[in-house]
This record gives C-alpha cells, structure tokens and sequence, in this order.
C-alpha cells in the first residue's frame, strides 16, 4: 500500500486511479486473508510440499558459503552497471501510443500507397508559417516545398493554391493588360469572341478600376469562411499561414524542417500524444523512486534500526536488473514496463518481509515464497505471451523482476544474519 501510494502524488489522473485501485484492491485482500484465515486454518499440522522443501533445502546449502559482505559488494557493483548502461545507451524509451497496441504494417503500408493516390491529409497535424508581411509567409512556404519536393510529390494545401501572392498577382494584372486595354487589337479580339460594345467598355472600366490593387488572403478568407478552414490569420502584427499536410509526407522530415526555421510551426496532435505518455513514463518512474524510499522509511520503523532501510535493496536491484535486461535485450521501455515495476517492488518487499518475520525454519519460509512466486508469475507473467504490448510489456516485466526477487531472496535466507524482528533482537538493536 506504501509503495502504490506514491502514485497518489502524482498530479495525472491516470497513475491517481493506479494508485486508488491497487490500495482498496489490497486493503479487500488484507481484510480477505485476516478474516479468513482462522476459519481456515485451525492450528493444525503444517501442510507442505516434501519435495519443494527438499530442493529448497539444497539450494540454501549451495549458497551458504556467501556472506553479507559479498551481497553488498555485489549489490554496489549492480548500481555501477546499471549507471553505466543507462548513461551510455541513453535509455532507450518508446512513448508512442501506437506502442500500446498491435498495428498491422501491411495495412500500413497499403494505407500510405492509397494515401498517396487520393492526396488525404493528416486529420490532426498541420503547419503554421509566419510572417510581418504577407509577401514573406508566401516565401517561406515555397522554400518549405523545395525542401520537402523530393520527399513526396504531393503538395501541401494552403491559401497559396487557392490565392497567389500579391506580386504575382500585379504581374498578372499587367500581363491582362494586353486583352483589357484600351487599343484597337484587345478590342477586336473582345468582339470577336461575341462581346458587344457596352459589354468591352465595361470590361475596360472594371480592368482599370483595379489598377494598384490585389486581392488580400485575409479578404479571401473571409468571404469564404463558412467554406474554408482558417488558412489565413493575422494577428499581433504577424501572418499566420496554416498548412494541411498529405498523409504521404513523414512528419519527422517536417519536424526537422521546423527546427532549423522558427517561422516553421509544426502542430502534430500524435506529437502531443507522445510527449504526454512520455511525461506519464517519466511521473511514474519518479515515483516508483519515492516508493522504494518510502518502503526503506517503514522498514527503518517498523524495525526501529536505520540498518533495516536496507530491505528494500532487494526490489531496488531487481528493478535495475529487469531494466538491465530490457535494454540489453533491445526492448524500449514504455509506460507499461514502469507501472509493472511497482508490482516487483511491492511482491520482493512482501519476500524480504516474510523472511524477516518468520525465522524459525528459513527453510519452510522460502518453499512458501516459491510458491507464492509461482502464483504471481503464472497469473502475471504469462501475459509476456498476450498479442497486445499493453498487456505483453506487463508482463514480461514482472516475469524478469519477480524472477530477480526469488533469486534474491534464496540469496538473503541463506547468507543473512543481520536483520532480525524487533521482537527476537530487542527494539534497542
């Protein structure tokens, strides 16, 4: 309950309802077994499995020869690798949320090809470009498809393909002039194609009344607002250009354009999404920290020794080991894998403790923590082998940490002396 409260401090409902689930899950649990338990079990002779016992017995006898001297050394050794990989290889992470299910890479393969016949646009991600004058969102919009023209052919969609820039637009004007001005060749050619007189003299007029003038995004934007996303803002002094973005371009080309040019926006809502799961992953391994820290306070309590803060390293080396594994085993560690690893905290802190409190025969206790070991990587573990990564990554998780917490605790009832109940050594120890 301790190390699942350190969730509750986080401020993302997500982990808060982590945290409220697991504690009333125990706490039905707790109130289950002390309910229970004496209904059940009457005092009776103990029930236990000869052979399991037995293997146990051998195993305690082929580690004896280590002492708690060398555990230390070993354990600080674990903090040196686990520190070098991690500062080395960086920690490879995957906080996409596509990692949390299954995606068919044919489909996706196909859904491009169609992507690029039928020019469909991301839904969710567009571009911003933006400039003091009108004349220079216009640019960098062209520099933007030059960079991006050998990557697709496709074109982005904006209110450059509906509207030329004003320059252009007065270089069209005055080549119009050629067809709407007053001489005798542009007449001629107006009555030719069937105009009458009243009707090429309104023609010249209107030509000559929009002389000096170009039609302005903004005012194209606006008479055709209830047809058109906003491509076109002003706002603060500045023009703001929002482009729509075909499927067939990839967003990391684009992300990278944007960080070389500040007036290059790139809004990706899948881009939010990962930074949000990434800040979730870092929460929760922040927390996972002040679990353990936790547990270490209440054991420094419970036993009334400072020396007892010590039982938490045998989850805390079984985290850094799963962790270990993971990296080395190339799996990038997502959400998934962090919120598992409070289970391993919480089920090798539950081994340490019973093998503290129950000490007349360390023997039985260990059978009885591989059984409950079992149980926990029969129910848990086997969902490495489930299809969703979701479920996979949870899995996989507690079936290396958990693993790591039986080995350590086989290691700890045969070599460990030191710690002992306040009871049998005195609360003044």
């Amino acid at each position: 309950i301790v190390g699942y409260a350190a969730l509750s401090f986080s401020g993302l409902l997500m982990l808060q309802q982590v945290a409220l689930f697991s504690i009333v899950g125990l706490l039905a649990a707790w109130l289950t077994v002390v309910g229970l338990g004496p209904v059940i079990y009457h005092g009776g002779s103990l029930i236990h499995d000869n052979l399991l016992v037995h293997a146990i017995g051998l195993l305690r006898g082929k580690v004896s020869t280590l002492n708690v001297g060398q555990l230390q050394l070993a354990f600080a050794a674990l903090v040196l690798v686990f520190t070098a990989v991690m500062v080395v290889r960086g920690g490879e992470v995957n906080d996409t949320p596509s990692a949390f299910f299954s995606l068919n890479r044919n489909i996706l393969a196909q859904e491009r090809k169609v992507d690029q016949v039928i020019a469909s646009y991301e839904p969710a991600s567009f571009i911003i470009v933006r400039g003091d004058t009108p004349e220079r969102v216009y640019q960098q919009i062209v520099r933007l498809e030059q960079a991006l023209e050998d990557a697709s052919g496709t074109a982005l969609l904006g209110i450059h393909r509906l509207l030329p820039p004003p320059n252009t637009q007065r270089l069209a004007y005055e080549a119009y002039g050629k067809i709407y001005a007053k001489h005798e060749r542009a007449e001629a050619l107006l009555r030719i194609s069937g105009l009458n007189e009243q009707a090429v003299q309104n023609l010249q007029q209107r030509y000559l009344a929009a002389s000096g003038r170009a039609l302005a995004p903004a005012v194209l934007q606006n008479e055709m607002s209830g047809a058109l996303p906003p491509l076109w803002v002003e706002q603060g002094g500045y023009y703001h250009a929002l482009l729509m973005i075909p499927k067939s371009i990839e967003l990391t080309e684009l992300a990278h354009y944007a960080q070389a040019h500040p007036a290059v926006e790139l809004i990706s809502v899948a881009e939010e999404s990962t930074a949000a799961v990434r800040g979730l992953r870092l929460s929760a391994a922040s927390l996972l920290l002040v679990a353990l820290l936790l547990v270490a306070a209440m054991m420094v309590l419970r036993y009334r020794s400072l020396a007892s803060g010590a039982m938490a390293a045998l989850p805390a080396a079984s985290v850094m080991i799963t962790l270990l594994v993971l990296q080395l085993g190339g799996v990038p560690v997502s959400l998934f894998h962090v919120m598992a690893l409070f289970l391993v905290v919480g089920l090798g802190m539950d081994y340490i403790i019973f093998l503290s409190e129950i000490r007349g025969d360390p023997t039985l206790t260990m059978a009885a923590v591989v059984l409950s070991a079992l149980t926990s990587l029969l129910s848990f573990g086997l969902l490495a082998f489930s299809s969703l990564p979701v479920m996979s990554a949870f899995g996989l998780t507690v079936a290396i940490g958990n693993s790591c917490n039986v080995l350590g605790a086989l290691l700890l009832s045969s070599v460990d002396r030191s710690v002992q109940t306040c009871e049998s050594a005195g609360c003044n120890r």
